[in-house]
């Protein structure tokens, strides 16, 4: 019997979360997609019109055009991928993308992409709480509201997901645990 598959998901990495906090992960991103040799699994934001985002924090960016496209870095690295598009934060929030990963009898979850504060996280945490290894690949992903809201993100990760699941540097250099 071979072991269920570590699935590297690549969470809104969208011409719309990118800035100059942004921007800069973007290599690291490419890096992992590239050095990963099980499923890679891309998610794509699209905010609705009238959703909480909009009522509520008064937000009604990435609904539509370039800011929905995935980042010209990444884009050709989604070839032959599955992008599952979604309205709320976590990627849990696309049936489709759970019934993907009971589909492929997925164990182990490697997260990267944006934001750190925002999706990344929300998706943490469902994986976890849904019974996935989850493991957060730091240097991959960023928060587009700067370092301060991406470092506190990890530190909130850190005790929640445990300290292991916190991995630092590229595929080919890990530390895991901070």
């Amino acid at each position: 019997m071979t072991n269920p598959p570590t699935v590297l998901v690549v969470i809104d990495a969208q011409e719309g979360f990118r800035n100059s906090h942004t921007a800069a992960v973007v290599p690291s991103l490419v890096a992992e997609i590239r050095a990963h040799a099980g499923p890679i699994l891309f998610t794509r934001f699209v905010n609705q019109t009238n959703s909480n985002f909009e009522r509520l924090l008064g937000w009604a960016a990435v609904r539509e055009g370039p800011a929905t496209q995935i980042m010209v870095e990444v884009a050709p690295l989604t070839s032959n991928k599955v992008i599952f598009e979604k309205s709320g934060y976590s990627a849990f929030s696309s049936p489709a993308f759970s019934d993907y990963c009971k589909s492929l009898s997925v164990q182990r979850i490697k997260l990267c992409g944006f934001d750190t504060d925002a999706c990344v996280l929300a998706t943490a945490l469902n994986a976890f709480d849904l019974g996935y290894e989850t493991i957060i690949l730091a240097d991959a992903c960023g928060s587009s509201g700067g370092g301060a809201m991406h470092a506190a993100s990890i530190e909130i990760l850190t005790p929640n997901l445990g300290k292991a699941s916190i991995v630092r540097g590229t595929t080919n250099g890990w530390t895991r645990g901070l």
